[in-house]
């Protein structure tokens, strides 16, 4: 365990986890609204569900198994839906 040192003391560490979130937001504010943000996360993961397709297509044209590819899949594919579900929140309350 780490010992605090005589100008140390007493001081409260930052929470990295409210650090973080607070940079993403300030981010977010920055560069993108949510709504920008959610659709992107909605396009990046169309384009990884089709590459991900093409990889099986391509694993099967060469006789390879499929079976992890096909798990990553369904992961993608339920990603996807979540991050759909977000947009659509995002839009409804932009109504």
């Amino acid at each position: 365990m780490r010992r605090l040192g005589a100008s140390q003391k007493g001081k409260r560490r930052a929470n990295p986890v409210a650090v973080l979130r607070a940079g993403v937001l300030e981010c977010v504010s920055s560069f993108e609204t949510k709504l920008e943000m959610a659709e992107r996360y909605v396009r990046e993961g169309e384009y990884h569900v089709a590459r991900q397709r093409e990889i099986i297509a391509h694993l099967t044209e060469h006789g390879r198994s499929t079976e992890l590819a096909e798990r990553l899949l369904l992961n993608l594919e339920d990603l996807l839906t979540l991050h759909r579900g977000h947009l659509a929140r995002i839009k409804t309350e932009h109504r």
